[in-house]
């Protein structure tokens, strides 16, 4: 796919997160997953050669890859963590997961 074409892309899908986000009937939660989501799009947007002035540097490449593990493990399991609360809280279960646990 042409990278002008990845870009169009990303446009869109960022416009569909504002339409989404300035919804009247959005829950908090869905508010915070979505102003997540589109912090995402607009980052991985202003990674791209058409946006960019200057080539990634190797040590710009290296970030690009940490920051997967970054958006992955410290936030993603930590909201899909959320959403299983919020799952079990809605069928009346107690809170059973552990967020001050130790990760090792």
């Amino acid at each position: 796919m042409p990278m002008q074409m990845m870009l169009q892309r990303r446009i869109s899908i960022i416009r569909n997160y504002f339409a989404q986000l300035y919804a009247k009937d959005i829950t908090p939660d869905d508010k915070q997953e979505l102003d997540e989501a589109l912090q995402r799009e607009i980052h991985v947007a202003f990674r791209t050669d058409e946006i960019r002035r200057t080539p990634p540097t190797p040590q710009d490449e290296m970030r690009a890859g940490m920051s997967y593990f970054h958006e992955t493990i410290w936030k993603g399991v930590p909201k899909f963590l959320r959403r299983v609360d919020t799952a079990l809280k809605n069928l009346g279960i107690k809170e059973c997961v552990l967020y001050n646990a130790p990760l090792i």
